[in-house]
């Protein structure tokens, strides 16, 4: 009998690749991963059949995101994609829980969510729920890892996914759009700007990104993407009027202002996080544009060593200090880029790991927190910027002078 398990657990391990991820993330930071994996696990257990039944239509919809994008489609179709920006005309299908919802995408979005509105409501975030999941195992592939199904596993079923799970977010797939174009702009540049163009739907996530294809001089992968995005944009106003455009622009400077000025517990970006600290005004200002100028050069230091893998790593992880809203439910970018990172330094040092730990794991701890002293999680979250800034300038000292070694052959 006990030779019998002996024998399993060495086939186990051998099939998990175990000692290759060890070698990948670092003892401390893997054995993180899968603790912050169970404790997903475990949440979605506990959670999920109580709050994500799927409800038949969107008046009984109670929780999540994903009914300001259906409704956005249902408006759209119905020939209304301009009042989609009205809130007191957005809101009118939706119950008391979700009345707080708006609609803050550029109108080209609506081009993606016509689609969804022709199904059921429950058919639609169904196939919304699985092509989540799909996307954060599409992320782990794309990057051509050699560490086997331990990768996916501690991902997927990690942080990545329990906010999304709740809030049914655009972040795996917008995560995907960006790590794929990243990573193939030399070898598919069509594809690639494509996807950066479909990307723009959330466009504060790709800040970035130009700047990684100007210093690399990825011509067509940057010409492809901003016609790309021009096509969308001509394509939605043909199609819904270009009203959309103007009314969107005016709530730029009044509802997103007040929407990114506002100190939610989910956001954690430099300014929410100086204003739960009680800093505003020019100082926050000041600090917040600091904060950008660092990612910028963050991310052209890297470019300049000529390590992919972690000048990427850093253009996602960067984007917290950068964008101008960054929630905890877009947490794909920030796992990604440690796994991007993670090809592309030759072995993290143990306090290197401490640090990407600690990241990796911020969703978990500020979840739990919330449920035992919320107020201890507001100001906590205030902290995330901070974290994720020690874990940028580690980067740096770090060993990113080798090509990524922990790749695969396409």
């Amino acid at each position: 009998m006990t030779k019998d398990f002996l024998h399993l657990r060495q086939l186990t391990l051998q099939f998990l690749r175990t000692e290759e991820f060890t070698a990948f993330l670092g003892a401390l930071l893997l054995f993180v991963a899968i603790v912050s994996s169970v404790v997903t696990i475990d949440a979605l257990k506990e959670h999920w059949l109580n709050a994500h039944l799927l409800p038949a239509t969107l008046a009984d919809e109670k929780v999540g995101d994903f009914a300001a994008f259906y409704r956005a489609g249902e408006m759209a179709l119905a020939g209304e994609a301009s009042q989609a920006y009205d809130a007191e005309k957005f809101i009118a299908n939706f119950s008391e829980e979700r009345k707080s919802l708006l609609y803050l995408n550029p109108p080209h979005f609506q081009l993606f969510a016509a689609p969804m509105a022709l199904l059921p409501y429950g058919v639609a975030k169904l196939l919304f729920l699985i092509a989540s999941v799909a996307a954060l195992c599409l992320i782990v592939q794309c990057m051509k890892l050699e560490q086997g199904p331990l990768a996916f596993w501690v991902f997927v079923l990690g942080p990545p996914l329990l906010y999304n799970i709740y809030y049914f977010q655009l972040s795996p797939f917008i995560t995907l759009f960006l790590v794929f174009a990243l990573l193939n702009h030399r070898n598919s540049p069509v594809l690639s700007g494509v996807l950066l163009a479909i990307a723009t739907v959330k466009p504060q996530y790709g800040l970035l990104v130009p700047v990684f294809l100007l210093l690399h001089r990825s011509w067509l992968t940057f010409a492809v993407a901003t016609i790309g995005t021009g096509v969308l944009i001509l394509c939605s106003a043909l199609l819904f009027g270009s009203d959309s455009w103007r009314i969107f622009f005016e709530t730029v400077s009044g509802v997103h202002s007040q929407h990114i000025g506002m100190n939610y517990p989910l956001m954690v970006t430099v300014s929410s996080s100086l204003g739960k600290l009680g800093i505003s005004g020019n100082v926050a200002f000041a600090i917040a544009g600091l904060s950008a100028l660092f990612s910028l050069a963050a991310v052209y230091l890297h470019v300049l060593k000529a390590n992919e893998y972690v000048a990427i790593g850093l253009v996602l992880l960067t984007t917290i200090l950068a964008a101008p809203s960054f929630m905890l439910y877009d947490w794909p970018h920030i796992c990604a880029a440690i796994f991007l990172i993670a090809a592309g330094i030759s072995r993290f040092s143990i306090r290197y790991q401490i640090a990407a730990a600690i990241v990796w794991s911020l969703p978990i701890v500020l979840s739990y927190l919330w449920s035992k002293s919320p107020i201890a999680s507001y100001y906590l979250s205030a902290f995330v910027p901070v974290f994720v800034l020690v874990l940028i300038v580690l980067t740096y000292f770090e060993d990113s002078s080798r090509a990524p070694i922990r790749t695969r052959s396409v």
